[in-house]
């Protein structure tokens, strides 16, 4: 099957043969396009198990009942058949859709998101999502001054590049995403969430009214020109994020926010936004800052 490539105690990613990575998660991670849900306990985690990168990975089993064996540790662990992924942009089924309450719920996440114990990454940026999108047609992008450094980076860099999505304009898009792209600490630094939420939820939006995706495949469009400076710009297991998302593709717990919001689920909107915002330490929040800009963009698209 592969190779570890690193591990961590929720998640364990493997180089495969055709050059991509997969992640293993415990039992407690949402389904994502990238990655496969086993039965291993989150309080156990894949660090107790002694295992390295470089240490061989196989598989042996049948389709019901997958097992992943590490040799050179005696170690193995199986799949949970019942956590499978399904790309919800590839599916004919239609997205439940409540246009007269889709700005309403943008507020409710906006709002469930600020009332929850996660100030990290991207948090403070979520105040000021209404000023960033007011801003959207303006050709000055100045920050708040009242945002810390990376903060302001980020509000100029993604103002730029919402105006480029919105007016196609290639060459801006560039500098804009450039600005983006590995930014932040993290595993998936905090620009590389963002966009995630950015392109997925603009690409359903889109999918939600029956209209071209700008994101749906990464050789593309704007996939294609992220994707295209991710390569050089950010670390691998982000690159990977980054190439689902060109998709359209994103974990289950990110599509669900967006889903909802759609839909116009309150009750849904709430529970799902709690549920993605405790995602790592930032990367729920920054991903959610990408979604509340991501749909209105869509929008804005959709009014010509």
């Amino acid at each position: 099957m592969g190779t570890v490539h690193s591990c961590f105690r929720r998640a364990l990613n493997l180089s495969t043969s055709c050059g991509r990575l997969i992640a293993l998660a415990t039992n407690d991670v949402p389904v994502a396009p990238n990655s496969m849900v086993t039965t291993l306990e989150a309080s156990t985690g894949w660090l107790a198990l002694g295992i390295r990168p470089g240490d061989a990975v196989r598989l042996a089993g049948d389709p019901e009942n997958v097992i992943i064996h590490f040799p050179s540790r005696a170690v193995s662990v199986a799949l949970n058949p019942h956590s499978i992924y399904y790309p919800f942009i590839q599916l004919s089924k239609p997205i439940a859709i409540s246009t007269p309450t889709i700005f309403p719920m943008l507020h409710l996440a906006l709002e469930s998101a600020m009332g929850c114990d996660v100030h990290e990454g991207f948090y403070p940026l979520l105040a000021f999502t209404g000023q960033l999108l007011a801003d959207l047609g303006a050709q000055a992008h100045s920050p708040p001054q009242a945002l810390n450094y990376l903060c302001r980076q980020a509000y100029s860099a993604m103002s730029g590049l919402l105006a480029a999505i919105r007016w196609n304009d290639t060459e801006a898009a560039n500098s804009s995403a450039k600005g983006l792209i590995g930014l932040g600490p993290g595993l998936t630094p905090s620009g590389d969430d963002a966009i995630t939420g950015l392109l997925v939820s603009l690409a359903l939006t889109l999918k939600a009214y029956n209209l071209h995706a700008l994101v749906t495949h990464p050789s593309e469009g704007i996939g294609s020109l992220i994707l295209y400076i991710a390569d050089h710009g950010t670390n691998v297991i982000s690159q990977e994020l980054l190439w689902y998302a060109a998709r359209g593709e994103a974990s289950s717990s990110t599509e669900a926010v967006i889903l909802d919001i759609l839909s116009g689920s309150a009750n849904s909107v709430r529970e799902s936004t709690r549920k993605l915002i405790s995602q790592g330490a930032s990367s729920g929040v920054d991903q959610l800052w990408g979604i509340l800009l991501g749909i209105p963009l869509a929008f804005d698209i959709i009014a010509g």
